[in-house]
């Protein structure tokens, strides 16, 4: 996914196939901006926007969605998992256990808890911990609430 600032025109309804269930074709006549979605430019909600180092990984939790999204850096793979409510207390913890991805062998079981942590590689100090169990695989790193204030690195 990404996200994009587009320039451009509308152009008239069309009365036949696809483009009539539209308000018009958008023709795009300059690209401003194109970058990887992330949590400070992901147009739908997102429940939480979890990430860890050695190695680098990242996971986006968004109901609106449907689906957490794994990413993992080092191997430059990712996998969607379809939207799976959390077990919560709904202020200092959740856990989200998905079911088998499509291409995937695991299941991923992420823990989130309302805690100060650290990255190790900036100054940023989150609110949340997390801890990614793929399989065998062991995960930890920080986490950003969606609806709180984002800090940049």
């Amino acid at each position: 996914a990404v996200y994009a600032v587009l320039t451009g025109s509308l152009g008239p309804k069309e009365t036949s196939g696809a483009a009539a269930e539209t308000e018009g074709t958008f023709t795009v006549t300059k690209v401003d901006t194109l970058q990887s979605k992330n949590r400070f430019n992901a147009c739908l909600p997102w429940e939480f926007w979890c990430h860890g180092t050695e190695p680098f990984w990242g996971i986006q939790i968004s109901e609106a969605e449907g689906g957490i999204f794994f990413k993992n850096m080092a191997y430059e793979t990712g996998t969607h998992y379809a939207w799976a409510a959390p077990q919560t207390d709904g202020n200092s913890f959740w856990i989200y256990e998905t079911s088998v991805a499509p291409g995937s062998k695991e299941r991923l079981k992420i823990a989130i808890k309302k805690e100060k942590c650290t990255d190790g590689m900036s100054d940023i100090e989150y609110n949340y911990s997390v801890e990614v169990t793929n399989g065998k695989e062991t995960l930890r790193g920080c986490a950003m609430r969606g609806g709180e204030p984002a800090k940049r690195e």
